[in-house]
């Protein structure tokens, strides 16, 4: 693919919308994981800070967001071990509760990617994908507005995400 514009309307290729989030026992796991790794690099046996349980904290969001982070790499890597072909996009949130979920956009290079096969191998919690109707640049700026909405809020792409063309169809 490198040198190639993807470019899904003349390749007859798909965009998946996708929001990944985690099952309360997963959110739990992570956070601890952050802790610990928060304990190990800044604490020095000094303990859980205060501002670890307040759910708003913007460093506690941005050290699990980093937990996160390593478990969705992993997912990425099942569905191309399962061979499947994409670019990808994603960007964290932060919800009301304090806890991250994570909206994507999943563009098709090789063979079609089925709606079960992207639900499938996100083992920590709840995925939700649906195709992209018509022109895939509104779904483009509905994930890009979580980039604006919040400070908090990071973006993953894979990598040679920007010879992703989308599609002029709507």
């Amino acid at each position: 693919m490198e040198g190639h514009i993807l470019d899904g309307a003349a390749n007859g290729k798909r965009t998946w919308f996708g929001t990944i989030t985690l099952r309360p026992e997963a959110q739990g796991a992570t956070l601890h994981q952050a802790m610990l790794k928060w304990m190990h690099e800044h604490a020095h046996g000094s303990g859980v800070p205060d501002w670890w349980d307040d759910p708003n904290c913007d460093f506690r969001f941005a050290m699990h967001r980093e937990v996160l982070l390593h478990e969705l790499q992993k997912y990425w890597k099942r569905l191309r071990k399962a061979g499947h072909q994409f670019k990808y996009i994603v960007v964290f949130e932060r919800h009301k509760s304090g806890w991250p979920h994570m909206h994507c956009l999943v563009h098709e290079v090789g063979d079609k990617i089925t709606k079960a096969a992207l639900q499938g191998q996100w083992p920590h919690g709840f995925t939700q994908m649906k195709l992209v109707d018509g022109d895939a640049r509104k779904a483009a700026y509905y994930v890009s507005k979580y980039l604006s909405k919040s400070r908090q809020a990071r973006q993953l792409a894979s990598v040679r995400y920007d010879l992703v063309k989308y599609p002029l169809n709507g």
